[in-house]
């Protein structure tokens, strides 16, 4: 089997880019992790991770990252349009097993996808262009 590793251009690693996701990203809620996901132009979805000394000593921490890294290597081309997910795992992370994390992030991910294709839907269409053959010109009278 092949490195399956996240690339380098599969996760977000400056504090710019985790800030504009916070700012300008659409927020998801669980109880133990909070998705914040902006869509983007580049091919590729992107991944950030927060996880902070709250949620538990070194060991737990890496652990709720590992889940969180193995869960979006599995689903990542399930967003589209691609996006930058930054997620924010909560105290409850600590405590729960891979499955129960598994859920909340199939959870989470099925309202943004829905949240993204209502927005789709709902979107106004841009004005059409004159084409040469609908514009009308009038000469002007003396």
């Amino acid at each position: 089997m092949g490195d399956q590793r996240l690339s380098s251009i599969e996760r977000l690693r400056h504090r710019h880019e985790f800030e504009r996701v916070f700012q300008r990203g659409m927020k998801q809620v669980s109880s133990a992790f909070v998705w914040y996901c902006l869509p983007t132009s580049g091919p590729h979805s992107r991944l950030g991770m927060a996880v902070s000394k709250r949620v538990g000593n070194a060991v737990v921490r890496n652990r709720v990252k590992r889940y969180t890294r193995e869960f979006f290597r599995r689903h990542k081309m399930q967003f589209d349009p691609p996006c930058d997910l930054v997620v924010v795992a909560r105290r409850q992370a600590a405590d729960l097993p891979y499955a129960e994390s598994v859920q909340q992030f199939t959870s989470l991910l099925r309202r943004y996808l829905r949240k993204q294709r209502q927005q789709r839907r709902d979107k106004p269409l841009p004005p059409a262009d004159p084409s040469p053959a609908t514009v009308r010109i009038v000469p002007e009278s003396p």
